[in-house]
């Protein structure tokens, strides 16, 4: 599919993050901020890696924050804030050299920061 935007604030849209968006090859943004999105981070979300800004803030997203975060790395955007993520900071992160914004506030991570 050659769709690159997909932006859905405030959409109510309720439910898991199909694995079936791995099929957005081209995709540059995925902006769902502000909806009643749950479950975990699909696997599948890490093999787009042309997305430049992932915003999931104020959504009820749980579990780790997966290591595999580290293949988006074109990411300049990332908002997970607002969320039920846990455990510790993914080393991922320290792959994402190109990242401008990063916001994880309101989650419950703990541990020490990734070196």
């Amino acid at each position: 599919m050659h769709i690159t935007v997909i932006s859905l604030s405030e959409y109510y849209l309720r439910g898991i993050i199909p694995s079936s968006i791995s099929s957005f090859e081209e995709l540059t943004t995925l902006s769902l901020p502000k909806n009643y999105i749950n479950g975990t981070l699909p696997d599948s979300l890490n093999s787009l890696v042309m997305l430049e800004s992932l915003d999931l803030y104020d959504n009820s997203i749980s579990g780790l924050l997966p290591v595999a975060i580290g293949n988006l790395m074109n990411l300049l955007h990332l908002d997970l804030g607002n969320n039920e993520l846990s455990g510790g900071l993914s080393a991922g992160l320290c792959a994402l050299t190109l990242l401008e914004q990063l916001e994880l506030n309101d989650n419950f991570f703990n541990g020490t920061l990734p070196s």
